[in-house]
C-alpha cells in the first residue's frame, strides 16, 4: 500500500511539473508575440498578448513591463504606471523597470517621482545607465535644479 501511495505522489508531482512547464511555454509564446506586435507599432495586439502572458503566468515581470510600455505609447499613463509598479514588485532588482516607470512619471509631469526612479536605475547598475543620467538631468531641469542637471549631463558623457 505504501509503494502505491509513493507511486501516486511521484506521478502527481510529475504531472504538476509538466503542467507548469507547459504554462510557462505558453506564457513565453504570448510574451514573444507581444514583443513582436510592439515592434510593429501594433500596441493593441501587444497589450492583448502581454495580458494573455500575465493570465498564464501572473509572476512574469517582463510581461507587465511590456504591457506597461505599450500602454505608455498609447498615452494610458495610469495603466502604464500600474504595470511598471507590478513589474518592480515582482523583480525589484532590475533597473530597466524603474527606468521605464520614470519615463511614464516624466511624461505625466511627475518629475520628482521620475528622478527617484532614474536614481534607482543608476543605483542598481543598469548596463545602459547613461540613459538614466540623461533623463534624470532633464527631470532636474524641469525642477529648476540646474546644478544637478549639469552634473548628470556630465556623468552621461563619462
Amino acid at each position: 500500500m505504501n509503494s502505491l501511495k509513493i507511486s501516486f505522489c511521484i506521478l502527481l508531482s510529475l504531472g504538476i511539473q509538466a503542467l507548469m512547464t507547459l504554462a510557462q511555454t505558453q506564457a513565453d509564446e504570448y510574451l514573444s508575440r507581444g514583443e513582436a506586435a510592439f515592434e510593429k507599432d501594433d500596441y493593441d495586439t501587444a497589450i492583448f498578448d502581454f495580458t494573455k502572458a500575465i493570465e498564464v503566468n501572473p509572476r512574469d515581470a517582463n510581461a507587465y513591463d511590456g504591457r506597461g510600455t505599450a500602454y505608455r505609447y498609447k498615452s494610458h499613463l495610469d495603466k502604464a504606471l500600474s504595470d511598471y509598479s507590478k513589474a518592480i514588485e515582482l523583480d525589484p532588482d532590475f533597473g530597466p523597470f524603474y527606468y521605464d516607470r520614470g519615463l511614464a512619471h516624466a511624461i505625466n509631469g511627475e518629475h520628482n517621482l521620475a528622478i527617484s526612479d532614474y536614481t534607482k536605475t543608476i543605483q542598481l547598475g543598469d548596463p545602459d545607465g547613461a540613459r538614466a543620467y540623461l533623463q534624470r538631468g532633464a527631470a532636474y531641469l524641469f525642477e529648476e535644479s540646474y546644478d544637478k542637471a549639469i552634473a548628470d549631463y556630465q556623468s552621461h558623457r563619462a
